[in-house]
């Protein structure tokens, strides 16, 4: 059976919504033109991760890779940091994907922490993540870190392995000291693993399950350490006199014109359709978090944990830039955000910050579209080819029978 004939029954309809040509009405955009910057950044470092997962016939291997370098002027890398976690998803049935995605984010930040720059710019691949992460809808955060802080206690001997910090009571600011203390990242994943070595998991879990937890205080765990991770790499950035900055290659993004077709589209259309190809940017500046998500009240405990200067850090000290720019002429439009210290930004003009950011963005490295090559060479150092995949599976000594789906096939 071919689709094509389904395609072309839906072609007049798909290409008369992405090719309407009253673009300029679709947007109310005030785009500025970019600037030359008055000097060149002289310090900068770009980080990525990546992902792959071996699902065999009972049992699923995900392996996590981050890589992160420091650039001098040049386009030299002066330092470099790479992070790995091989191992199992426990549960393997418990949102697997979203959780390796946390493992992800977790050694990414770690990876940039170590490589950030002075006085320049810290390129991130995607979108800031500095949403507070889930729990469930019927456990607080206090419920399910207290849970966490039991099992800690209760497991001295492999948390202190893990850490070196030993928890005497379930205290949830004892939890996120251990997450701080961990020799190993992703130290939620870790855990989970040596709990399950040890034939302690499974107990873990009837108690949880009888507390009304369930997988929540799994959750809450690995969420609190990629909060707490990310807070401190935010931290060691600005510290250091540098701007985190958030390049998305492909955003479907549709909040800044509030429609059904992505910014980036309706943007490009606009444009194209005054002849405008020159190198340009339109800006908002979020002042707050709850801005920035779109959420009307000031966020309660549900949102994140007020536990180890988390809820008061991203919801009380960070400000988000978010942009649509060309760097290039005739390159492609990105959205590209940057976080900062509220307490420095409140006042600003987001136009004229989004423009020096912007034109300094513009002096490192771009590719023919653009788009910075220090983030590319991180890519390519993030990946985990098959190959590499099959070295891992044969270093684990693992049962190599893949996931077949073949009796399903007639």
């Amino acid at each position: 059976m071919s689709l094509v004939p389904y395609a072309l029954e839906s072609r007049d309809l798909i290409r008369r919504i992405l090719d309407d040509t009253k673009a300029e009405g679709r947007c109310d955009l005030s785009w500025h033109r970019l600037e030359a910057a008055e000097g060149v950044v002289s310090q900068y470092s770009a980080e990525d991760g990546g992902l792959n997962v071996r699902r065999l016939r009972t049992y699923t291997v995900v392996a996590v890779k981050a890589w992160g370098a420091r650039f001098g002027g040049g386009g030299v890398p002066q330092a470099t940091s790479p992070k790995g976690f091989v191992g199992l998803i426990l549960p393997q049935d418990f949102k697997a994907s979203e959780r390796r995605s946390l493992y992800r984010e977790i050694l990414e930040a770690e990876a940039a922490r170590d490589v950030a720059p002075t006085n320049g710019i810290a390129l991130f691949d995607g979108t800031p993540p500095i949403r507070w992460g889930s729990v469930g809808a019927r456990v607080t955060w206090d419920e399910a870190l207290e849970f966490v802080g039991r099992v800690l206690t209760k497991n001295k001997d492999i948390a202190e392995r893990l850490t070196g910090t030993v928890c005497e009571s379930p205290d949830p600011e004892c939890v996120a000291k251990a997450i701080e203390d961990s020799r190993l990242r992703p130290f939620s994943a870790s855990l989970l693993l040596r709990l399950a070595y040890e034939g302690r998991l499974d107990e873990v879990a009837r108690e949880a399950k009888k507390d009304g937890l369930k997988n929540s205080w799994i959750l809450a765990l690995e969420s609190l350490e990629r909060l707490i991770v990310i807070k401190r790499t935010i931290e060691r950035i600005w510290a250091q006199g540098s701007t985190p900055v958030f390049v998305v290659k492909t955003s479907r993004s549709t909040s800044f014109c509030n429609s059904t077709l992505p910014d980036i589209h309706i943007i490009e259309d606009t444009l194209r359709s005054r002849g405008d190809i020159e190198p340009g940017f339109t800006a908002r500046l979020f002042r707050n978090v709850n801005e920035y998500f779109g959420l009307k009240k000031t966020g309660g405990p549900r949102l994140y944990p007020a536990v180890n200067g988390v809820s008061d850090f991203y919801q009380g000290k960070v400000a988000v830039l978010s942009t649509f720019v060309r760097l290039r002429r005739g390159g492609f439009i990105f959205k590209v955000e940057a976080l900062y210290r509220k307490d420095l930004v409140e006042s600003a003009d987001e136009v004229k910050l989004a423009g020096s950011l912007l034109s300094r963005l513009a002096t490192l490295p771009l590719s023919g579209e653009g788009y910075p090559l220090a983030l590319m060479i991180a890519d390519s150092n993030a990946r985990i080819s098959e190959p590499e995949m099959d070295g891992v599976l044969r270093a684990l000594g693992a049962d190599l029978v893949p996931e077949s789906r073949s009796v399903l096939r007639v």
